[in-house]
């Protein structure tokens, strides 16, 4: 038996020596100056890819920023003077609402009517 395990270690010896063996041949082996030139070459690559989509985003920002600048602004401003006139226009009306006045009283106050004179006045 012990004939038997040796020569299935040799076996196995051989096999994993002629892979090694296939590999080495065909090309495949790269020296750490080689493997250090492709990483660098690699990232020289991504880091311009990252740059070229950092520009492109760079330049879609601005055209969304001129639009809103150009079309959007303008549009908000009237509306917001608008919305300014009708809160003015609110105010106005409740300020005259809590004070209890309407305009016919004034109107006749200042006509003197009788309904509101004061005492020294009848």
């Amino acid at each position: 038996m012990h004939g038997h395990a040796a020569a299935s270690t040799d076996v196995v010896d051989r096999v994993s020596e002629s892979n090694v063996n296939a590999i080495h041949s065909s090309g495949a082996r790269m020296t750490l100056k080689k493997k250090l030139v492709l990483a660098f070459c690699a990232l020289v690559v991504l880091l311009f890819v990252v740059g070229a989509a950092g520009v492109h985003d760079t330049r879609s920002i601005n055209a969304n920023t001129r639009d809103i600048a150009t079309n959007w602004m303008p549009s908000v401003k009237v509306l917001a003077s608008i919305r300014g006139a009708l809160n003015t226009g609110r105010r106005v009306e409740a300020d005259h609402l809590i004070s209890g006045d309407n305009v016919k009283d004034r109107g006749e106050r200042r006509k003197g009517s009788p309904r509101y004179a004061t005492n020294s006045q009848r």
